[in-house]
């Protein structure tokens, strides 16, 4: 760093910042190491091309990088009212407000002397420049507020998941700064529109499904709420090998390819490839059934699948629980409402929006490592859809003729406005935004738990980045160094006491709190309704104060509503885009 006064200056309010920095936030004080060094240190650090210069009209500093300038060289302080007026927090109303780039915060500094009780979340991508801020002036203004947020330094991927905790009223992109980190900032935007796109598309999931899910729930109590958890599993094949069996069109191909090593792993299936196994002399260890749909209970209605265990959860369609397995397990429902009831019975599984997501999620529970994926194509392999002894193609075959062919019915199956052209494992692959969706969240999550090894064998489809391809003999030789030992005698020993542990601890289900907090909702809603026959003074404040009411209840936050509400408001977004 250069400047041209005194250095003591910064270096003085550089320890008076960081001592209440350590006060206010003590775990991220360890993590940026300001124990280790004295401030001095911090400040020779910074490299030679980020000037920290006076202003030329008032008592303050403007910040230099390689010759862009983050504030006004003239006056940042009244730069920074400027800007903070010009923002709109009035739709922000009790939550959290994020600037996004943060320079010296003269703009922050500005809402919050004017704005007491403001929400803050500052991030700052570059190290460098939140140290400069930290050594520009005093900052006792700030650590003393009472609603704040610093995220500094940290990777886009860490910034998003902390800000999805939290409430966004808006977000504000100090655009100057973050041309210092215009790579960050391309990274993060990505990842936001991938996490919108994934968010929007749970929230139409729900609210087209919410009464048949519902339905099925309230079918599924007495029939299943006694059946084991699948926490009776947790780490309960550490380091074992497993293959989990997607339904893609390579299927076919993978089942010859692996149907002689199926003792020697932990033998994954989804609903829908379960059919195909069976015929193809593959017994699946497990089988995950995670749709609510009555199509998805014709994937294993009529099936033996007496040694194989079903892992499935209480909204699934009733029939279900009657299918013929050897045992079923449940995991905590997808269903929001019903997660909301039946409260921490049942072990949660992360849901990707594929019930093959669901599965790996499920490999890495038990303990297995490494997990090769089968099947799991994510692209329109061949123009198909799904493996042919999947039922999809089966029944499309079966209604073909010469005015309905196989192919016109793959073609029916085909998002034709969101295909596209990807990188596959091997050549250009045909696929959609959907399954790029599934593939980021593989990606998302094998880098989350980088210590589970997962491989896609034989790929033809999409690629995932950090998911490696495997051949035959590289899983052979694999398999020669890990083999899995009487994997039957252990999950029988495990389920055994599982059922034992479920009869003794009989499950209920609790409606009370449902009533009282539907209770709580229908009085707000009745409070809004008066001032909407009554047209008072203020009306858009109070039903803006009624409403953030409402989103703190739990009924509204925990069951899926607010899920809801965010379809119906983009659906009302898009029709006013168009118009």
């Amino acid at each position: 760093m250069s400047c041209t006064l005194d250095e003591r200056l910064f270096v003085e309010n550089l320890s008076h910042n960081i001592s209440l920095f350590k006060t206010r936030f003590p775990e991220l004080y360890s993590l940026l190491k300001f124990d280790q060094y004295d401030p001095a240190y911090f400040l020779k650090m910074i490299p030679a091309d980020y000037e920290m210069l006076p202003a030329l009209k008032d008592e303050s500093f403007s910040l230099k990088v390689k010759d862009h300038y983050i504030h006004s060289k003239y006056s940042p302080i009244i730069e920074g009212k400027k800007i903070c007026s010009s923002i709109n927090f009035s739709y922000a109303l009790d939550t959290y407000f994020c600037f996004l780039g943060l320079g010296l915060a003269y703009h922050v500094e500005s809402l919050i002397k004017e704005n007491k009780n403001a929400k803050v979340i500052l991030v700052e991508p570059d190290i460098f420049i939140f140290i400069l801020f930290l050594a520009s002036r005093k900052l006792d203004f700030l650590f003393s507020h009472v609603n704040l947020v610093i995220i500094p330094a940290t990777c886009p991927t860490q910034t998003l998941a902390i800000l999805e905790n939290l409430e966004i009223g808006g977000t504000f992109y100090f655009k100057t700064d973050l041309e210092v980190s215009k790579n960050w900032l391309l990274e993060f935007n990505t990842l936001k529109t991938r996490h919108k796109k994934k968010d929007l598309l749970n929230c139409n999931t729900l609210k087209k499904f919410y009464i048949r899910w519902l339905k099925n729930f309230i079918k599924n109590i007495d029939i299943a709420s006694n059946l084991p958890s699948i926490s009776i599993f947790k780490d309960a094949f550490v380091n074992f090998p497993s293959i989990i069996f997607a339904a893609g069109p390579s299927l076919d191909e993978h089942i010859q390819e692996l149907k002689d090593v199926q003792n020697e792993v932990i033998v994954i299936a989804v609903d829908t490839s379960l059919k195909a196994l069976l015929e193809g002399g593959i017994t699946p260890d497990f089988v995950l059934l995670m749709d609510g749909q009555y199509l998805n209970y014709l994937h294993i209605a009529g099936v033996n699948a007496s040694s194989s265990i079903l892992i499935t959860e209480l909204s699934v369609y009733p029939s279900v629980f009657y299918a013929n397995f050897n045992a079923k397990c449940l995991v905590s429902t997808f269903f929001p409402l019903g997660k909301y009831m039946e409260g921490e019975v049942n072990e949660c599984l992360s849901a990707g929006g594929s019930v093959a997501t669901t599965a790996w999620d499920f490999a890495r529970f038990t303990g297995c490592n490494p997990i090769i994926m089968a099947g799991l194509d994510l692209a329109f392999t061949k123009n198909k859809t799904h493996s042919l002894s999947c039922k999809f193609e089966k029944d499309a075959l079966l209604f073909s003729d010469r005015f309905s062919t196989l192919e016109k019915a793959s073609y029916k199956m085909l998002d034709i406005k969101n295909t596209e052209i990807a990188e596959g494992y091997k050549t250009k692959v045909l696929t959609d935004s959907k399954m790029k969706m599934f593939a980021w969240w593989f990606e998302s999550k094998i880098e989350e738990y980088s210590d589970v090894k997962t491989y896609n064998f034989m790929p033809q489809g999409l690629k995932i980045p950090n998911m490696s391809s495997i051949e035959r003999w590289e899983l052979l030789k694999l398999l020669s160094k890990n083999q899995v030992k009487d994997k039957k005698k252990i999950i029988d020993m495990i389920l055994e006491k599982g059922f034992r542990i479920a009869k003794m601890n009989k499950k209920t289900v609790f409606f009370d709190k449902i009533s009282s907090s539907f209770m709580e909702i229908l009085v707000f809603v009745n409070e809004a309704l008066t001032f909407l026959i009554s047209p008072q003074k203020n009306i858009i404040y109070q039903l803006q104060t009624i409403n953030s009411k409402i989103k703190k209840n739990k009924v509204y936050s925990h069951t899926g509503f607010n899920a809801i509400i965010k379809s119906v408001e983009a659906e009302f977004e898009a029709i006013n885009t168009t118009y």
